[in-house]
């Protein structure tokens, strides 16, 4: 049997979802009788929660993490930069939403690690 843990209740869980638009396609004949090519969308979601709401893991998942990454604003593009080390993220209000925001920052932020 596995170690023993206290999963958080339902209260503290988080649902995230991760939208993307796949580059595959599909074709669908329209109202009008014309083939055209269809992207399909990709979607899926993850419950989450911080893991100081867990009891019992071993004690590396409580250890302290690295230093926080430099996250910078400005510009009209996403991009991690290797030398400095830092992730450029344009203003809030280049992105269709908030969700897109983090998705596009948690993509950029892997490469810092």
């Amino acid at each position: 049997m596995g170690a023993e843990y206290s999963q958080p209740s339902i209260e503290e869980r988080r649902r995230i979802e991760h939208w993307r638009h796949a580059k595959v396609f599909k074709t669908e004949t329209d109202d009008a009788g014309q083939d055209r090519e269809v992207e399909i969308p990709f979607i899926k979601g993850y419950t989450v929660f911080n893991v100081d709401q867990i009891e019992g893991l071993p004690e590396t998942y409580y250890e302290e993490s690295e230093p926080k990454p430099d996250i910078r604003h400005g510009g009209n593009q996403a991009f991690y930069a290797v030398d400095p080390d830092y992730v450029q993220m344009p203003p809030f209000e280049m992105f269709e939403s908030l969700a897109v925001i983090h998705f596009q920052g948690l993509e950029d932020l892997k490469f810092s690690l």
